[in-house]
C-alpha cells in the first residue's frame, strides 16, 4: 500500500487500517524469524509454527495465511535462503 492509501484508510476506515498495520507488522516479524534461520529446515519449521497458529475460527485467517505464504515466497527468492543448507549441521562441514 501506499502512504497515501494508509492515510485514506486511518481517516475512512480506522478498523481496516488496524488490520493492515497488524498484517504489515506480522509481515515484518516472520522476515526477521526467517533472517534468523540457519538452515533451509528451520526455515520451514518457522513457516509451520506460524501456519499451525492460524485458528480456524479467526475471520482473518485467509489473510494472514496470504500474509504468511507471501512472505515466504519473497523471502525463498533471496540470496541468503538460497545459500542456507538443507540442515545446520551441514553448514559446520
Amino acid at each position: 500500500m501506499t502512504p497515501r492509501e494508509i492515510i485514506y484508510l486511518q481517516k475512512k476506515n480506522p478498523m481496516l487500517y488496524m488490520k493492515v498495520i497488524m498484517m504489515e507488522k506480522k509481515r515484518e516479524i516472520l522476515e526477521q524469524r526467517l533472517k534468523n534461520c540457519k538452515s533451509k529446515k528451520e526455515v520451514n519449521d518457522v513457516i509451520t509454527r506460524e501456519v499451525s497458529l492460524l485458528q480456524k475460527d479467526d475471520p482473518d485467517k485467509d489473510i494472514k495465511l496470504k500474509v504468511i505464504l507471501d512472505t515466504v515466497k519473497d523471502f525463498k527468492k533471496t540470496q541468503y535462503y538460497k545459500t542456507l543448507p538443507e540442515r545446520e549441521k551441514e553448514r559446520e562441514k
